[in-house]
């Protein structure tokens, strides 16, 4: 595997971002405190050589299709497509090969922008046509918004996301003390090997409840998984680019707003992350940052149900996020 590149991009009031070409990665943000001191808020590695083992796709580009395919197969305009199992039976983040373990081209550089693309050749990971992405993150004084935009050759699945994990204290603790709300009524429930059932259901009387701002701490107990790691159906429809969710640490008085045009919000806790030692050589362990994951739901392909993620040539993929950094008033 080509070695990772690192580029920095700075907003004019001085926040900062480090971006890999391995997996087209998010592998640092640093941020205001209230005290008006920077400081890292993701979780990532200081050099290349430390990227290269990233045990849980720390601030990687996900696909060609992010999180669970059930049963490693589906079936698209009447063939079944079968896919490397990577997690027991099913297949999970575009495989053991997907584009988020392979270095990307650097398309252009600036001061405050990276562009990345890549080219998935037909029956890669078993997913049918060629298929090439780009992506491109922009920094401003706003925040950091990342367009991701595939097309293909023939038709295909294509469900993409980013993996950054997010701590907001600085790494001074866990971000079970995180403030967390998310706009959202419905989740859609998992059976085994956490693969959704199809239904929707309503997030009121559960841990999933997020419509109104809640300690990530406060019912974890309660959850299924040790931790969350639970599909969430926004609110709002129209998948125009809006607001989704907003994180909150009141240590540092740091926040962090969510906007997308995606169907759907995964959350993760980090509940499975192991001794890992990363920016200044800080461990993360469980609970050490959390991964909001812009998407449409698992298993997609095989749940109709769920609004298809099929890409026909001649049409565009396009998925946007936008986080936008604040405090807290």
């Amino acid at each position: 595997m080509s070695t990772a590149e690192f580029f920095t991009i700075k907003s004019p009031s001085g926040l900062e971002a480090v971006l890999s070409s391995l997996g087209a990665c998010i592998m640092s943000v640093k941020t205001r405190d209230r005290a008006g001191t920077l400081g890292e808020i993701t979780l990532g590695f200081d050099t290349p050589e430390e990227s290269a083992n990233n045990p849980m796709s720390f601030g990687v580009t996900i696909g060609r299709v992010a999180n669970r395919i059930g049963g490693s197969r589906f079936t698209l305009g009447g063939k079944v497509f079968e896919l490397p199992a990577n997690e027991g039976p099913n297949h999970i983040h575009g495989g053991p090969n997907g584009l988020s373990t392979r270095v990307w081209d650097v398309v252009s550089h600036t001061d405050d922008r990276v562009e990345f693309a890549i080219d998935s050749a037909d029956g890669e990971m078993g997913y049918p046509g060629n298929l090439h992405t780009t992506a491109e993150f922009t920094l401003d004084d706003g925040g950091l918004q990342l367009a991701i935009r595939a097309v293909t050759d023939a038709e295909t699945v294509v469900n993409m996301t980013n993996h950054a994990y997010w701590n907001l204290s600085g790494f001074t603790r866990d971000i079970l003390a995180h403030e967390l709300q998310i706009d959202a009524d419905e989740y859609t429930p998992c059976g085994f090997n956490l693969i959704p059932t199809g239904e929707f259901l309503p997030v009121a009387g559960t841990p999933l409840d997020f419509r109104e701002a809640h300690e990530l701490g406060e019912r974890i107990a309660e959850t299924a998984y040790g931790g969350y790691d639970n599909n969430l159906v926004l609110r709002d429809k129209s998948r125009a680019l809006r607001r989704a969710a907003t994180l909150s640490d009141a240590s540092t008085g740091r926040t962090l707003t969510l906007h997308t045009n995606a169907h759907s919000l995964q959350i993760y806790t980090g509940n499975g992350i192991p001794p890992t030692r990363g920016h200044g050589g800080v461990e993360y362990s469980r609970y050490w940052g959390i991964a909001l994951e812009p998407q449409s739901p698992p298993d997609a392909p095989n749940r109709p149900e769920f609004p298809s993620i099929a890409l026909r040539p001649g049409e565009t993929y396009e998925q946007i996020t936008r986080y936008e950094f604040g405090l807290l008033g």
